[in-house]
């Protein structure tokens, strides 16, 4: 059973936390989205992925529950809103056994998560890393990260138009690691953020112009000693915070392959370290995973998954944490507070892909759990692969450690 322990108290952003509260979908990659009156919420599951509709109370309405793909050979996902109300979606499959995470799949779907059109960003591609594919979605910029094989670990946006039509490539410029990484665009900027290589050494942010080019990099502690970050999949920018959904682990221990506990950190518009807050704290050997976050105005319901040690399920769980707009912050730490430089360009976009073909609504079904494997437990891997069963457990607050920013020196 879930223990359920409410925080009452946070710090100068998180302010308050609910109990954990377990909802009614199964499956795995559980997204929560505002809607009037209550929430959307997504889940993959058997290889395709769902939908569902969630009150403002947390319930959700079994009535609701659809499938959304086709497709059921499907991994990984990223979704993002966009500006005019629909949702994109982007997901990872294997074509090609040798060669995981080789294909990129991607869907739209209108304001009601109605099936607009799905399309093939990249099939059987040799050259792609695709797995936990970011996306982003924004007045000017639609589309999914990934990493190339060669050159070696380059950063580069696949684009697309309203129809799924890829427009082109651009590589990312001093950009961290795609796999478990975020992606947030405002109507003047780009921010990439995300481990800075694939053995988790700490967050770095890339932030960008709208033709791609560099403004400033910083490299950023955000875990204490003796522990390891990772897996900053979901962020946003509420007044003058970044806030970034993530995960933490203890190190050295013997973690189910990339499970450990979910946390919420915040950030100063210069991306110091500003509050941080536990959203589980599970024993290893397993965790929490996939954690993720969406706002009404002062409100985040945050979703992860969840399960107590040694239990035989798998749970996807929310948390409601009362929220500071952020209109001034001031960082916990003063650090280095130099502005980031200048310079760089990125690559124009290139050739053009597949366009997207209408696509009829998916048949109601119960989800299940995802198809693919997790890595071997132990240590971070050398490649980020984020399909595990996850494992969870109460809310706590963590004491707010004060965390120095590095801004990352450049030639």
């Amino acid at each position: 059973m879930l223990l359920l322990i409410a925080s009452a108290v946070a710090g100068s952003v998180f302010l308050t936390m609910s109990e954990p509260s377990e909802i009614d979908v199964g499956g795995n990659w559980v997204r929560v989205f505002a809607g009037d009156g209550g929430w959307h919420v997504t889940n993959a599951g058997g290889g395709a992925y769902n939908y569902a509709w969630m009150s403002d109370s947390l319930e959700v309405d079994r009535a609701t529950r659809t499938t959304l793909t086709e497709r059921t050979n499907l991994l990984d996902h990223g979704l993002a809103a966009c500006p005019d109300g629909t949702f994109l979606h982007f997901a990872s499959a294997t074509t090609d056994p040798t060669n995981p995470d080789d294909t990129i799949y991607s869907f739209r779907y209108d304001g009601s998560f109605a099936p607009m059109y799905s399309a093939i960003v990249a099939e059987a591609d040799p050259n792609g890393t695709n797995m936990d594919p970011p996306a982003v979605c924004a007045s000017w910029i639609q589309a999914v990260g990934h990493m190339t094989v060669m050159p070696l670990d380059t950063f580069v946006l696949v684009h697309v138009d309203d129809t799924l039509t890829v427009l082109g490539r651009s590589v990312l410029e001093e950009a961290g690691e795609a796999p478990g990484g975020g992606l947030y665009a405002d109507d003047d900027h780009l921010w990439a953020v995300g481990s800075l290589d694939r053995h988790w050494s700490g967050l770095h942010v890339s932030q960008y112009d709208t033709n791609l080019q560099l403004e400033g990099v910083w490299d950023v502690d955000v875990a204490p000693p003796g522990q390891t970050a990772y897996w900053y999949q979901k962020v946003d920018k509420v007044g003058d915070c970044f806030i970034v959904a993530h995960m933490m682990r203890e190190d050295g221990l013997m973690w189910a392959a990339q499970t450990g506990n979910a946390y919420l950190t915040a950030f100063d518009a210069d991306w110091k370290l500003i509050d941080q807050l536990a959203i589980t704290a599970v024993a290893a050997p397993k965790g929490a995973f996939y954690p993720w976050f969406d706002r009404k105005e002062d409100q985040l319901v945050v979703s992860y998954h969840a399960e107590e040690a040694g239990a035989e399920f798998n749970a996807a769980v929310t948390v409601t944490i009362d929220l500071d707009l952020c209109e001034s912050t001031e960082p916990v730490d003063t650090g280095d507070t130099g502005e980031p430089d200048d310079t760089g360009e990125t690559g124009v976009p290139d050739d053009t892909g597949d366009s997207g073909d209408p696509l009829d609504s998916g048949d109601s079904g119960d989800s299940g759990d995802s198809a693919d494997t997790a890595p071997a437990i132990g240590d971070p891997p050398d490649d980020c692969g984020c399909n595990t069963t996850a494992a969870g457990a109460p809310g706590l607050l963590l004491p707010l450690v004060a965390l120095a920013r590095r801004r990352r020196a450049r030639a």
